[in-house]
């Protein structure tokens, strides 16, 4: 017998799709409003086609590990061939060096922090403090004040 019920929206050729939008850093949303269904539709397509949950997963790897690397780059420094004309007795000619770039402070402080937090993180000490106990100081300095007022 066969299904009753609206024909579901899937295409397999969006796969391929999802994959190349996902490498170009989409979110979720964004694939949702490129293939024109609400962001739950692409959480189930994820799980009920792999190949389109797999696509997904894969353009995101990729496309967050080309901008780990970058990050990490810039965390450590690089260096880069770099060109620029020079003129030599009246004649233009282009000199190629090797531009050191210094590392990024901040981008390194991001990475460990991401990386190491247990190491890395910004830690805020909150202190505990007995409010009745508080209160009760609070009110004994106040009634000192009125007293020394009345002397």
């Amino acid at each position: 017998m066969a299904k009753s019920g609206p024909k579901p929206k899937y295409d397999p050729v969006f796969a391929g799709h999802a994959r190349r939008l996902c490498m170009l850093g989409a979110t979720m949303q964004e694939l949702a409003d490129y293939f024109s269904v609400a962001r739950c539709t692409i959480a189930t397509w994820s799980t009920q086609y792999p190949d389109f949950g797999q696509a997904v997963a894969e353009g995101r790897i990729a496309a967050d590990s080309v901008i780990a690397e970058k990050l990490y780059e810039k965390a450590k420094g690089y260096e880069v061939e770099a060109a620029k004309l020079v003129q030599v007795d009246g004649e233009w000619k282009e000199l190629t060096y090797t531009r050191r770039m210094a590392p990024d402070t901040q981008a390194a402080i991001f990475w460990l922090r991401n990386r190491r937090p247990q190491n890395w993180r910004e830690t805020v000490e909150h202190q505990h403090i007995n409010v009745e106990k508080f209160l009760a100081t609070l009110e004994a300095a106040g009634e000192r004040a009125r007293n020394a007022r009345r002397r």
